[in-house]
């Protein structure tokens, strides 16, 4: 029996390395014609062969009593672990941003200026590297201190209480943990506080609430963990509020469940006080495309617990005081929030864009919930016709899923997993439907679904199909499960036909050969084989080998955030407005605006959150053009002779054609270009004062 294993996992190892092997050299190919980074990809995927395979054929025992005792023993302590290494990042003020980016924007020879330790920087995350890192700076060196409203950003100022979580001297920032670091370290470290305390709490908040399902399960707790921590969703958007979000929500079961079941009352208290802040953290986030579906996927959690573990509620005068106070301070934050926010919310609910904007359900190619299949290749090549971030997908296993699913009815006629399985499974179904059923106007509305996109609801299916999985492995319990030789050689079959078929028709022949197609179903048919057969710890390893690979290297490391503050253009412009009280105008690009403003000036077309519908009508006295100002937008400005007007590139660009007898009109004190003004100079409109040789950029002052 024994000689037989081996001689089958020998047998495994040689096909698994003939196909890696074929992978690679093809990989490698295509990448050359391509122009590909080649020798990191190459160097990556061989890596994680090699681990994949390293995993696989460990030995049984040395698992047991050498691997496993340490994995617990991390486990045990995962807390102090964590701690201790976030301290450490955030000491030696290391990040996962990208902000290298702008070193081309900023300096001609592209050369780096924060020093990269490992990774790639990633343009497609322009929302963080652009946008979000810059309005988090803005608040750290503005001649005031987190405000409120910032009045560096725009034309009379953005509240920072709406704008991508930043930090502000506000009630609200209880439920910020996040931003702390900010407050605390200044802006280099603050940075590295706010992208590792989201990292581990995502992580931790996956551990904690897939504990809850599996009923203690330690294998299962992780594999949920590395599911939703580590999910290609997850770090393609790890700039986000998406993430802020699945931290909140999370966190907010968590607490929810300890404090109803714990009888312990300085758990109690902590849950009262944890259960606020989480509270406070999801509905100031403001991304109504994922609080709502998530939102409702949370009710069921909380509505399946508190129902069904009725009996077990530990309830006394301590838990109704605790109760009581948590209920107090999300109350009174949230009526600050909407306080100092009220006018400003309105603005953005009436904006053309996001805030008028529909669902349209119906339309969307379900099989976009397979794109998980080679969703781990992302990090080593650019897709070919959507972008990384959008096809992005958690780990469904779907053939395995519906497998597991039909043995789990069939064994269990009854019980309370058997109820909370199905109310997600209607619910995943429902948001699945999306993609196919055209809803009502009047029921997405009342359901408050018409807030929401087809996209982020089907992250919202993964997430529902992540939990029912949970549910129903935990109820097999951890002994392996004998499907038989020829069953589970019918189930790779169908399953690896049916996942190539889905993943061709998804444009991945456009994207990679189809040979590397085949390895990427070949990887994940033997990931299901082993959900199949329940070999709960060797399927952690396998999926955590799988996720590290390729979610560990989304985000680039880099020391320091000396892109964003260091550069000659930056120095001139400092140097040149050194008491802060001009404004500017920037032309002919939308990066250099925010980057202004990150450094404590006035920029008037920095990336507009909440629009100034009167400062633009002020250019559209008619407001023929309402529509494209009236919008979240990046605002990019050009001039030219004619008159003043605007047009929508996209969805969140607007251009501005703005007049030369307009410059006056718009009040700013410098306009800087990337190119010589020469007619305004001799009219009398500008003054050259600074040529920025290495960004060739030019810095004009407005006559006025």
């Amino acid at each position: 029996m024994i000689k037989e294993n081996v001689k089958q996992r020998w047998m495994l190892l040689a096909v698994l390395a003939s196909a890696g092997i074929m992978y690679a050299l093809l990989f490698y190919s295509e990448t050359l014609a391509r122009g590909y980074r080649s020798k990191s990809e190459l160097a990556y995927l061989i890596m994680y062969a090699a681990a994949f395979l390293v995993v696989l054929f460990l030995p049984g025992k040395w698992i047991k009593d050498k691997l496993a005792p340490k994995a617990l023993w991390i486990i045990r302590y995962r807390y102090a672990v964590t701690g201790i290494l976030f301290l450490l990042l955030v000491a030696f003020g290391i990040s996962g941003s990208s902000m290298n980016c702008l070193d081309a924007y900023f300096n001609e020879s592209g050369e780096q200026v924060s020093r990269i330790l490992a990774g790639t920087p990633r343009a497609i995350r322009s929302d963080e590297w652009f946008v979000n890192t810059e309005y988090h700076f803005a608040q750290v060196n503005g001649e005031e201190k987190f405000p409120v409203v910032n009045g560096n950003i725009g034309v009379d100022g953005q509240n920072m209480l709406l704008a991508c979580n930043s930090p502000a001297f506000h009630i609200t920032s209880v439920g910020k943990p996040q931003t702390w670091g900010y407050f605390l370290f200044g802006a280099e470290r603050g940075l590295s506080w706010f992208w590792w305390f989201r990292f581990f709490a995502l992580l931790l908040g996956a551990y904690e609430l897939s504990f809850i399902l599996t009923k203690k399960n330690v294998a299962l707790s992780v594999f949920g963990a590395v599911l939703i921590g580590l999910s290609p969703v997850m770090t393609w958007w790890q700039s986000t509020t998406l993430v802020d979000l699945m931290i909140a929500g999370q966190w907010l079961f968590v607490s929810f469940y300890y404090f109803l079941f714990d009888k312990r009352k300085a758990v109690k208290a902590g849950m009262a006080l944890l259960f606020a802040m989480s509270g406070v953290g999801y509905v100031i986030s403001l991304y109504p495309a994922m609080q709502v579906p998530f939102g409702y996927l949370l009710l069921i959690l909380m509505g399946y617990y508190l129902f069904h573990q009725r009996k077990e509620i530990r309830w006394d005068k301590y838990a109704a005081a605790f109760a009581a106070a948590s209920v107090l301070l999300l109350a009174v934050t949230l009526a600050f929030f909407v306080k100092d926010s009220y006018a400003d919310l309105l603005k953005v609910l009436n904006t053309a864009y996001p805030g008028r904007r529909q669902i349209s359900t119906g339309s969307t190619n379900p099989l976009t919930v397979f794109y998980y299949l080679f969703s781990f290749l992302l990090p080593y090549r650019e897709i070919t016709f959507s972008n990384n971030c959008e096809v992005s997908a958690y780990l469904v296993f779907i053939p395995a899923f519906l497998v597991i699913l039909y043995q789990f009815f069939r064994g269990h006629k009854r019980g309370g997993e058997r109820t909370l399985v199905i109310l997600l499974g209607v619910y995943a179904l429902f948001l699945l439907s999306m993609c196919v059923v055209s809803y009502p106007p009047a029921i997405l509305k009342v359901t408050l679904f018409s807030f929401t996109m087809v996209e982020k609801n089907l992250q919202i299916f993964g997430v529902a199909a992540t939990y029912m999985l949970l549910l129903m492995m935990a109820a097999r319990g951890e002994r392996a499960v004998s499907s038989g030789k020829a069953n589970l050689a019918v189930f790779a079959g169908i399953s690896g036909a049916v996942s190539l078929t889905a993943v061709i028709k998804l444009h991945g022949g456009s994207y990679v050969h189809y040979a590397i197609l085949a390895f990427c179903v070949l990887v994940f048919v033997f990931l299901e084989l082993l959900l199949l057969v329940n070999r709960q710890g060797l399927m952690t390893a396998a999926l955590i080998c799988t996720l590290g690979f390729s979610s560990l290297c989304v985000n680039p490391l880099i020391a320091g955030a000396d892109s964003m503050t260091d550069s000659e253009f930056i120095e001139a412009v400092r140097e040149i407005d050194a008491d802060r009280s001009g404004s500017w105008l920037i032309t002919g690009t939308m990066v250099q605006q925010n980057v202004m403003a990150a450094n404590g000036l006035h920029v008037v077309n920095a990336t507009q959150y909440e629009p100034n519908l009167e400062y633009w009508s002020k250019f559209d006295r008619k407001g023929k053009y309402a529509s494209v100002y009236n919008r979240y937008a990046h605002v990019i400005v050009e001039l030219h002779e004619g008159k003043t007007s605007f047009e929508s590139t996209s969805p969140d660009v607007m251009k501005i054609l703005l007049s030369y007898q307009d410059i006056e009109t718009s009040g700013v004190d410098y306009i800087v270009s990337d190119r010589r003004e020469m007619q305004l100079v001799n009219q009398g409109i500008l003054e050259q004062i600074r040529f920025c040789e290495k960004t060739n950029m030019y810095i004009y002052r407005v006559i006025h």
